[in-house]
C-alpha cells in the first residue's frame, strides 16, 4: 500500500500560551523578546498529529508551525540571508526598544508581529523609543514634545540600512469607521479613553507625522501634497493593526506584509504542501475573520491549485458548512477533548493509497 501523507499546520493562535510577566530584554534564543515571553508552541496541533498517526499508522504525518515565535523557526530565520531577527513586544514602546536592540546586535532585517501588541497609540511609543539612537542635537528637551519631523528623522536615521517588516494579522486602516479605534471599541477592547476623543487624537498625530514624512523623506508615490501622504499612510491595509503600530512602522520607513503569507514563505510552505495529500490546519477559533485572512485562506490558496484538500480543526467553530465551503475548505470540525474524536476525523479524511 502506498503511503498517505498528511501535513498538520499550527497557526499563530493554536494551543499557544504566552506569559507576559517579567522584565523586558533579550529572550533566550535567537530573537529578542521585549515582553519576557514564555511560550508553549503548537500544543494542540501536536496532540492532533499524534492522534492522527495512531488512527492511521500507514500515513506519514508531518508537523509544521506557522508561529513566528517558534524557536526552531527563529533559528532558521537568523541563519538566513540576510540574518532576520523576530522581536516580540506587548506595547508600542517596547517594540521600538526591541527593534533598536536587534539593530545594535547587527540585524539587517527586523520583523515585528503586530498581533502581540496591545497598546493603542498610533505607533507614537515606537517612534519615541527610536529616539534612543538619535544624535543629541536632534533630541527635544525632556519636558517638551518632540516635533513630528524630528521623530521621523530620528526613526529613519536609527533604521538606515535595515529592512523593517511588520507582520499584519488584521488589515485595518488607522482611522475611520473600520479603523483601529472603532474596531477595537466594537470588540469591547480598551482604546485608552473615549473612542471619539481617541480617534481625534490619533488623526491629529497621524496628520503631524505624515507632514513629517513628507518634509523629511518626500513622498514620490503620492506626489508633493502632504495631505496625499496622510491618506496613503493612514489607509494602507494594516496601518491600524497593533493599535496603529503598523502606521508608526510605515512612518519609520518599514513595510507591512501579511503575517500568514510571510510565515508560509519563511517556512517554504509551498514545497511542504506539494508533497502531501491532505492539509490539516489547527486553530483556536474558526470564524468569519479567520476564513478571510490569515493561515486558513493562505493554506487554501497554496493547496487549491495542487488539488490538495484543506481541513480545519478548531476549538471554537463559529461558521457553518456554507461559509467554509465558499472559503474553499473541504471540512471544518470542532476539536473535542477526546483523541477518539480526532481519530474519527483522521479515518474520514486520510486518503486511501
Amino acid at each position: 500500500m502506498a503511503t498517505a501523507r498528511v501535513l498538520v499546520l499550527s497557526s499563530t493562535d493554536a494551543g499557544t500560551t504566552r506569559s507576559r510577566e517579567g522584565a523586558t530584554g533579550p529572550a533566550t534564543g535567537p530573537a529578542h523578546d521585549a515582553g519576557g515571553a514564555a511560550q508553549d508552541f503548537g500544543t494542540a496541533a501536536d496532540a492532533v498529529a499524534r492522534a492522527w498517526s495512531a488512527a492511521e499508522p500507514h500515513a506519514v504525518v508531518t508537523r509544521r508551525t506557522l508561529d513566528v515565535h517558534d524557536p526552531v523557526l527563529r533559528a532558521a530565520l537568523r541563519a538566513a540571508e540576510p540574518p532576520t531577527e523576530v522581536v516580540a513586544a506587548t506595547s508600542s514602546g517596547a517594540a521600538g526598544r526591541a527593534v533598536l536592540d536587534a539593530v545594535r546586535d547587527g540585524a539587517r532585517r527586523v520583523v515585528v508581529p503586530l498581533a502581540d501588541v496591545t497598546t493603542h497609540d498610533g505607533g507614537h511609543g515606537f517612534l519615541t523609543a527610536l529616539l534612543g539612537d538619535a544624535p543629541a542635537d536632534e533630541r527635544a528637551p525632556a519636558d517638551e514634545p518632540v516635533p513630528a519631523d524630528a521623530l521621523v528623522r530620528a526613526a529613519r536615521a536609527a533604521l538606515r540600512g535595515v529592512d523593517l517588516v511588520a507582520l499584519v494579522h488584521d488589515d485595518l486602516p488607522l482611522l475611520g469607521l473600520h479603523g483601529a479605534t472603532a474596531t477595537r471599541a466594537d470588540r469591547g477592547q480598551d482604546v485608552g479613553g473615549d473612542p471619539q476623543q481617541v480617534e481625534r487624537s490619533l488623526s491629529a498625530l497621524a496628520d503631524d507625522l505624515a507632514r513629517g514624512v513628507h518634509d523629511v523623506a518626500g513622498d514620490l508615490l503620492a506626489g508633493s501634497d502632504a495631505r496625499s501622504t496622510f491618506r496613503r499612510l493612514t489607509s494602507t491595509p494594516g496601518a491600524g493593526d497593533g493599535g496603529g503600530l503598523g502606521f508608526g512602522m510605515l512612518v519609520a520607513g518599514g513595510r507591512l506584509v501579511d503575517a500568514a503569507r510571510w510565515a508560509g514563505a519563511a517556512t517554504d510552505l509551498d514545497a511542504a504542501i506539494s508533497g502531501v495529500d491532505l492539509v490539516v490546519v489547527v486553530r483556536e477559533v474558526l470564524d468569519g475573520t479567520a476564513l478571510h485572512g490569515g493561515e486558513v485562506p493562505d493554506a487554501v490558496r497554496r493547496a487549491g491549485p495542487l488539488g490538495v484538500p484543506v481541513v480545519v480543526l478548531a476549538a471554537d467553530v463559529r461558521v457553518g458548512r456554507r461559509e467554509t465551503g465558499a472559503a474553499g475548505l473541504a471540512g471544518a470540525y470542532a476539536l473535542e477533548d477526546s483523541d477518539a474524536h480526532v481519530r474519527r476525523i483522521a479515518r474520514t479524511w486520510t486518503p486511501a493509497r
